[in-house]
């Protein structure tokens, strides 16, 4: 049934010296052994790019590029141009995955006949390790044509929006890459990969695991550059609303929630004050839609009703939850 097709995985680097080592033992001991493991070091300026070089000699599936540096995207694609299999997967560098991670993916994508396999990753925290892996045999397995999948992961429901937890058909890039320069790089290229999808397989086996750095972009105090992610989902309406007119209203509240994380972090006075304009103007021409979406989450829709009430009253709810959780006293039980 398996026909041990070579997997390429991709994995950007870049001062990540406390983590690599974690992440690549993790691929070493994957069960499934047909690797192209190809590490792009990003021109960092610690021990990584010698790490690099030193976890390379011990396998002989490892490939190491250094570069100048270029960013999340520019490392990617030149990952991307290098590879040799038939399949691409990407994990960062300061993430790791179960033992069986490859072989789920690459026996979804096989059974399925699908051209991308999908599971679920599981955030962790700096300090905590991951706890047993799922049984990949006892859960559902769902097949998507691509715009079942773009609604999917629109409305927040099951697959997510990052590269990470996917394996692809190599031939799906073929005119696609990661936009250079750009943060919130996967928002802008995962809802492309789909559209160039036949099928899509999906199971929900958490077996990528996403740390959770203080200060990694996500995490990182607001600069003007964030403010792509709210072009970035406008875009994506522009395209599902020439593609894929279902699931436009699906667009509309993930640019709707996404704004709104946004906001949220936008610190007052004058620095930023356009950004906030901006931000408040797209909460307020799909709040409404939003709101009325029946096929939407019931706690979306609720938030989008609060905000055609006051959305900085929406807002300081939603610093009082993150509050909580920096105190540790809500925490995550959920996948991502």
């Amino acid at each position: 049934m398996m026909n041990n097709d070579l997997v390429s995985i991709i994995v950007p680097v870049y001062n990540v010296e406390k983590y690599i080592e974690k992440c690549l033992n993790s691929l070493f001991g994957q069960t499934y052994r047909e690797l192209d493991i190809i590490l792009v070091d990003d021109g960092s300026t610690d021990k990584s790019g010698e790490l690099c070089d030193r976890l390379a000699k011990m396998d002989k599936r490892v490939r190491v590029i250094h570069k100048k540096n270029g960013g999340l995207s520019d490392a990617r694609n030149r990952g991307i141009d290098a590879a040799k299999g038939r399949y691409i997967t990407f994990i960062d560098s300061d993430d790791y995955v179960s033992g069986n991670y490859i072989w789920h993916l690459y026996k979804l994508l096989i059974e399925s006949q699908a051209d991308i396999a999908i599971t679920r990753a599981i955030k962790i925290y700096e300090k905590e390790e991951a706890g047993k892996e799922d049984s990949f045999e006892e859960a559902d397995t769902c097949c998507f044509s691509p715009e079942e999948a773009l609604k999917d992961m629109l409305y927040r429901k099951n697959i997510p929006v990052y590269a990470g937890a996917k394996l692809f058909k190599m031939e799906i890039f073929k005119n696609i890459r990661f936009p250079k320069g750009e943060l919130f790089e996967d928002l802008s290229t995962v809802y492309l990969l789909f559209h160039q999808a036949g099928k899509i397989v999906f199971n929900p086996v958490r077996d990528y695991y996403y740390l959770q750095r203080n200060n990694s972009i996500v995490n990182s105090e607001f600069n003007h550059r964030k403010m792509i992610q709210v072009s970035s989902t406008e875009r994506i309406i522009a395209f599902a609303q020439k593609y894929y007119p279902g699931s436009v209203n699906a667009a509309k509240s993930k640019c709707f929630i996404t704004t709104l994380n946004l906001y949220k972090s936008i610190p007052g006075g004058r620095k930023f004050r356009q950004d906030r304009i901006t931000a408040k103007k797209v909460l307020k021409k799909y709040n409404r839609d939003v709101f009325k979406d029946k096929e939407n989450k019931k706690l979306t829709r609720m938030i989008a009703g609060l905000s055609l009430i006051s959305i900085e009253g929406v807002c300081l709810i939603g610093r009082l939850y993150q509050w909580l959780f920096r105190k540790g006293i809500i925490r995550l039980s959920k996948p991502v």
